[in-house]
C-alpha cells in the first residue's frame, strides 16, 4: 500500500444516436440539452415539498426530487 496514488478520469463519448436520442434540444450555441421534470409523485411536507422561485410542487401533489436544494435562491 503506498501514500501516492494517481486519479485517472475516465471520459467515454456518446456516439451521435445517443446524443440525438437523449439530448434532443439545441440552443443558440449548439449544446444540446434535455428537458427533465424536477419533481417526483406525492406531496412531501419537508423542505423538497416547500415552494422554491414561485413554483409550489405541492399544490400539484407533487414534490422536489433534490433534497438538499443546493439550487435554492
Amino acid at each position: 500500500m503506498s501514500d501516492h496514488y494517481t486519479w485517472n478520469r475516465v471520459f467515454q463519448e456518446y456516439d451521435e444516436e445517443y446524443l440525438e436520442k437523449h439530448y434532443r434540444h439545441v440552443d443558440q450555441d449548439g449544446r444540446r440539452y434535455k428537458h427533465e421534470n424536477p419533481t417526483g409523485a406525492g406531496i412531501s411536507r419537508g423542505v423538497t415539498g416547500q415552494p422554491w422561485r414561485g413554483i409550489d410542487p405541492t399544490a400539484k401533489g407533487r414534490h422536489w426530487l433534490e433534497r438538499q436544494l443546493s439550487w435554492r435562491s
